[in-house]
């Protein structure tokens, strides 16, 4: 076999499609959540109205209008609330320099001085996805190759060597 050494970075965006690739219903059971919380919430503030306007308090009842009318938008905006405090984090992320060698014996990666070697048979499985290549380990982490980062050859080529060292490929996620 051809041995061969990838060179690519692993950007913030990177690490942000390969959580949504790994997590596409996180926002709305986020906003299930937010939403089943605000709920009771909106039903005390809809007594409070209801008595305030019972008890001739405007004022109280516009506060209580108020209080949630706000809670609503908050719930109402939860999902994109969610989605800009996720990219807002993973733009902080660091720029990764990863070196790949694929050999023989195995899977060797670099990455900001680190070394880990997987050999073939604690290669779990990949997933051939939209932008990335994820490439399970047995010791449950992962290797991403985005394959903007490569040419065309060389993303044929690690994928022919994942199938030819008989590494099951798993159907890709789509959010």
């Amino acid at each position: 076999m051809e041995e061969r050494t990838l060179r690519y970075r692993i950007l913030p965006e990177d690490l942000e499609a390969d959580y949504w690739l790994q997590n596409p219903l996180a926002d709305r059971l986020h906003f299930r959540e937010v939403l089943s919380g605000s709920i009771l919430w909106w039903i005390m503030m809809g007594l409070g109205i209801a008595t305030s306007v019972l008890a001739d308090q405007l004022f109280f009842a516009i506060l209580f209008a108020v209080f949630l009318l706000n809670s609503m938008r908050g719930a109402l905006t939860a999902r994109r609330d969610y989605r800009k405090a996720l990219a807002a984090q993973f733009s902080r992320s660091e720029v990764h320099e990863i070196q790949l060698d694929v050999s023989d014996l195995g899977l060797q990666e670099v990455d900001r001085g680190i070394e880990s070697f997987a050999p073939w048979d604690k290669v779990l499985n990949f997933r051939n996805e939209v932008g990335l290549i994820r490439i399970h380990l047995a010791n449950r982490l992962q290797a991403l190759v985005p394959k903007r980062e490569l040419e065309e050859e060389e993303v044929r080529f690690l994928l022919e060597t994942l199938k030819e060292k008989g590494v099951p490929e798993s159907a890709p996620e789509f959010p």
